[in-house]
């Protein structure tokens, strides 16, 4: 079975250490198919990055985005208003790189061509290679998001859509249930390996700390979260929130602009400013060292970050699909607060893993940061259920092993929507 994934035009994969959860997740997944199938990774080209390499068994064929950048910056384009081309939606975005990417695989032959959230991307890549099955695979409620009729006709040339959650697949199913058969879940995953070889955690420590990871961004409730830690501070004055992470605010049309959700439309208030500047703004009003912003880090640090942890909080306002972060937290023995939204639930099993709570909530948020933070033996209690609850769903290996089962349904015929999920 020879596969090519499509990265998104502005995902980093500069191995061996992938930035983003969407860098992340294309390696991890190709270099464990890469052990019984043909695999490479079809990516932008950053910096200096060679056009042809290979790492471990995984080609990686990297394209230049100068040409679709030039067309997207000119007053006047080939079709189309300059608001269509930026559209990120949009037909006219980035169709001269997934042009060249097709047609490099049609050269290479492959027998799955997978690709990453733009269904724009599928009709070129149909054309190009007209055999190939086409995987869509959706890290995001774009497909419930566009217009009914312009997605229904991108999924006519599909052969399986992913989502990685049951929120996002169910979304595809009510909305288009013609291509039910055709959708299936994959959840994300972690490396359970990488956590287990790190150093216990001191039993007895001066500070609790708090961890979130992500993109310092509106939709991730930053801005609740720091109302909530100065309740937390008021009870634990020595509680230390540490946020890891660098300010990425995706453009309106990503989340905002699409979303019938009134608190993400209430997120537009935020475009207005500087995020970052606001939240560091916000954090003075608390007791001194209480909250650290870290910036970003590479993944390959954040093992350190969450051996230190005590609790880890995930504070989205949006229905966030299924983030990385919550998992790899979970993994490394960490008990999670998040908001229960999107496929927030799927991951942390309320009460049992962590506490999940209503989006937008300071007070709820901080009552369950206090519960976990003030209770030592029950946070531990949690956090080894969820690192054995990872160690049976949620780890790369299975991952990767329900994947290739779904291709492997493709290329003979089945449903994949017939193709179970591991049991818990």
């Amino acid at each position: 079975m020879k596969i090519g994934f499509i990265s998104q035009p502005f995902d980093n994969i500069i191995l061996p250490n992938p930035g983003g959860s969407m860098g992340l997740l294309t390696w991890e997944l190709a270099r464990r198919l890469s052990r019984s199938c043909q695999v490479e990774v079809c990516a932008p080209v950053i910096g200096r990055q060679p056009r042809h390499e290979r790492w471990e068994n995984v080609w990686f064929h990297r394209f230049r985005l100068r040409p679709d950048r030039w067309l997207l910056d000119r007053p006047r384009g080939l079709k189309g208003p300059t608001s269509e081309r930026n559209d990120i939606h949009s037909v006219l975005y980035y169709p001269l790189y997934v042009l060249r990417v097709a047609n490099h695989l049609r050269a290479s032959g492959c027998d799955i061509v997978h690709i990453h959230n733009f269904s724009q991307f599928v009709p070129i890549v149909r054309l190009l290679n007209p055999k190939a099955k086409i995987v869509l695979h959706m890290h995001c409620d774009w497909l419930n998001e566009l217009d009914r009729n312009l997605i229904d006709k991108r999924l006519k040339h599909v052969n399986a859509i992913i989502g990685c959650s049951d929120y996002i697949t169910n979304q595809v199913k009510t909305r288009f249930p013609q291509y039910a058969d055709r959708c299936a879940t994959l959840y994300n995953g972690a490396d359970i390996g990488r956590f287990s070889e790190r150093s216990p955690i001191p039993l007895e420590k001066e500070r609790k700390r708090v961890l979130f990871v992500g993109r310092v961004s509106p939709e991730k409730g930053l801005h609740v979260l720091l109302d909530a830690y100065k309740r937390v501070t008021a009870q634990e004055p020595k509680a230390q929130l540490r946020i890891v992470g660098g300010p990425y605010i995706p453009p309106l049309s990503f989340h905002v602009d699409r979303s019938s959700d009134p608190m993400v439309n209430g997120l537009r208030r935020f475009y207005t400013l500087n995020y970052m500047e606001y939240l560091q703004e916000r954090a003075k009003a608390m007791p001194e060292n209480c909250v650290s912003f870290l910036g970003h880090l590479e993944h390959g640090d954040l093992p350190v970050m969450f051996c230190d942890a005590d609790v880890f909080v995930q504070p989205s306002v949006w229905g966030e699909p299924f983030p990385l972060s919550v998992v790899e937290a979970m993994g490394a023995g960490l008990p999670v607060v998040a908001s229960r939204v999107g496929g927030l639930p799927e991951s942390v099993v309320d009460g049992e893993t962590g506490l999940l709570v209503e989006p937008d909530n300071p007070g709820s948020l901080a009552d369950a940061i206090l519960q976990l933070v003030c209770n030592k033996q029950r946070a531990q209690c949690m956090g080894t259920a969820g690192a054995e609850r990872v160690r049976k769903l949620f780890s790369w290996d299975a991952i990767t092993a329900r994947l290739r089962s779904l291709y492997e349904a493709l290329t003979s015929g089945g449903a994949i929507a017939s193709v179970p999920l591991a049991s818990e």
